[in-house]
């Protein structure tokens, strides 16, 4: 299938698309190329080691005391560059000391002078360690914890600041499986009315397990290299 670009027409024998198609906007508009295989994440980096995460997660649980656990991450770059939105965050999160617990993580370690009792972070836990112990999530939609998060049922709150994120927070929040703060006018009392309406709104919890279910239905990286060898062979 020939498709027109700014370089000149390509073509295209196939197209795999880490996602699930429910979680598109009403479209019909995707030709026998695209193929929907479900979510393809892949948390064990270089840093990863597993033994330290549970770890972690277990400090975690411990502090929390029964409290709800809401994770909160802005990516990686993310981290570095928008620390005024972490102190924000800090703020916002003192107030609710009593209620709710937060865990925030990549690059978010070191860069308080302050952290109040009702929070903890951590340079860096792989999400497939985090996401099983927590209520609810912050993040900067980006695509994979998007899917991540999508994937294990998690109501959240996205804040999308640039890139694909803002795509990806609106689908989010037309699925009705979170909400979509707009950066511009994110505030500390806008915060914690997010953090009670996430943790509280049961059509959001409904919603996010219903996608959860569906995204788990699909084949993953096993379906996609099926495909690849398919067209290989019939080249």
């Amino acid at each position: 299938i020939e498709h027109p670009t700014i370089f000149g027409p390509i073509s295209k024998k196939l197209v795999l698309l880490p996602s699930a198609h429910e979680i598109e906007y009403m479209r019909d508009d995707y030709d026998e190329i695209y193929h929907f295989i479900g979510s393809s994440l892949w948390f064990k980096g270089k840093d990863y080691d597993p033994e330290l995460a549970a770890k972690i997660m277990n400090v975690v649980k411990e502090r929390a005391r029964g409290r709800k656990i809401v994770y909160v991450t802005l990516g990686t770059v993310l981290s570095y560059t928008e620390t005024g939105l972490f102190t924000l965050f800090l703020n916002a999160f003192e107030e609710m000391k009593d209620e709710v617990f937060f865990f925030m993580t990549m690059g978010a370690a070191g860069i308080f002078d302050y952290q109040p009792e009702n929070v903890q972070s951590a340079k860096y836990v792989p999400m497939n360690h985090i996401l099983p112990h927590i209520d609810a999530a912050f993040h900067q939609c980006g695509f994979s914890t998007f899917m991540g998060i999508l994937k294990e049922g998690i109501p959240s709150v996205a804040i999308p600041i640039l890139f694909d994120q803002m795509e990806n927070a609106s689908r989010l929040a037309y699925h009705k499986c979170g909400i979509n703060l707009a950066l511009n006018k994110i505030s500390k009392d806008g915060i914690k009315a997010a953090v009670k309406e996430i943790l509280s709104n049961n059509e959001i919890k409904e919603t996010s397990k219903k996608f959860s279910n569906i995204i788990n239905d699909y084949p993953g990286p096993a379906k996609g290299a099926e495909l690849l060898e398919n067209m290989v062979k019939n080249l």
